[in-house]
């Protein structure tokens, strides 16, 4: 990984002096959440999720889980069925 040769190392330092370890990794963590969100604001509003998907589950069947392990819940049977869809 390279970094962009624009970026002034010295004024990074200047800026942050006195910041601990977890301050720079928080101001990190809030950049790299404001490009997320600039990014989904950026992108086209579209019909909701279960527009786009066929509303006719996929019929599967899972293997190797427990005989106690809990059912899915809804979101998680959700987004199973989108990744089965999207295939």
């Amino acid at each position: 990984m390279t970094v962009d040769p624009l970026v002034d190392f010295d004024q990074l330092v200047a800026r942050t002096e006195g910041f601990s370890g977890a301050d720079l990794q928080a101001l990190l963590y809030n950049a790299h959440l404001d490009v997320i969100h600039s990014s989904v604001a950026q992108m086209p509003l579209t019909t909701s999720i279960s527009n786009q998907v066929d509303d006719k589950p996929i019929n599967y069947i899972t293997f190797g889980n427990a005989p106690n392990q809990p059912a899915l819940s809804k979101a998680e049977e959700a987004a199973l069925q989108r990744r089965v869809s999207s295939r």
